[in-house]
């Protein structure tokens, strides 16, 4: 008995923290107090979810052949409660799995055939309003939905959180200092921002109210990385400035693939 609340100790030890944080959001699903009970209808977002989407690039998510073990591994190392399922490619998803679904089975055998128990997918247009995405999670008690474009191709994740850090600000939990800083001040007129940044985001950082000073540059991108990409013409190399008008975006990581980080100097 003694060696069985031993191993029960060390399996879920990585897990602690993620289910305090899934048992306190199931337990204020039933306080009066909770979303699913406020009244949001004197409160206007103008925004699209395209607009406080996190991008494909940057969505985690799990093949549905993946081994249980490196399921649980991912599970821990990430923090997030809902994670999107696809077969094969990431177009193709099938599911999302909520992670307090597994913790009955975190001491099964390394082969569970956890892809069984993944819950039905939401998806909603990237052109969707916000508002009207908001009242959807209200009333269905959803919490994430897929993002596709107009011919069903994913294109990002939005949370219920998202939608909630537009009308209050940022919020943090335990798990955020996973996360780089989307935006770090280091001067009056110097910032560093991850490329991933929405450019309605970064325009509020820098004290613009909207990113209709940017409307000619940004072509279709989301993402701060993605208007330097249509600005410059090509995916821009580590150390490279990128200027428009009095902005100068220093690419400080990037890769092969996409630009990570950008320092921005306001001149």
């Amino acid at each position: 008995m003694k060696r069985k609340s031993v191993l029960l100790k060390k399996v879920l030890k990585p897990f602690y923290k993620l289910y305090i944080k899934l048992y306190s959001e199931s337990n204020r699903s039933n306080d009066p107090t909770s979303i699913k009970h406020s009244n949001f209808k004197t409160i206007r977002l103008d925004n699209d979810v395209s607009d406080i989407m996190t991008a494909r690039v940057d969505i985690l998510a799990l093949e549905c052949s993946t081994p249980f073990n490196e399921v649980m591994e991912i599970i821990a190392k990430s923090g997030f409660s809902r994670i999107p399922v696809y077969e094969k490619e990431l177009d193709q998803i099938k599911g999302v799995l909520h992670v307090k679904d597994l913790f009955k089975y975190l001491c099964t055998d390394k082969e569970f055939a956890w892809s069984k128990i993944i819950r039905e997918p939401f998806f909603v247009p990237e052109s969707k309003d916000v508002n009207d995405l908001l009242k959807e999670f209200q009333e269905e008690k959803r919490h994430q939905a897929i993002v596709v474009d107009e011919f069903g191709f994913v294109v990002g994740i939005v949370s219920l959180e998202d939608i909630l850090e537009e009308i209050v600000g940022e919020i943090s939990d335990e798990f955020d200092y996973l996360q780089p800083s989307l935006v770090t001040k280091l001067g009056e007129k110097t910032y560093s921002f991850t490329g991933k940044i929405s450019i309605n985001d970064f325009c509020k950082a820098i004290g613009l109210e909207d990113d209709k000073f940017f409307e000619e540059i940004k072509g279709d991108a989301d993402t701060l990385a993605g208007m330097l990409i249509e600005l410059a013409g090509y995916l821009p190399r580590k150390g490279e400035t990128i200027k428009f008008e009095n902005y100068f975006f220093v690419i400080e990581k990037a890769d092969n693939r996409k630009i990570e980080r950008v320092k921005l100097i306001i001149r």
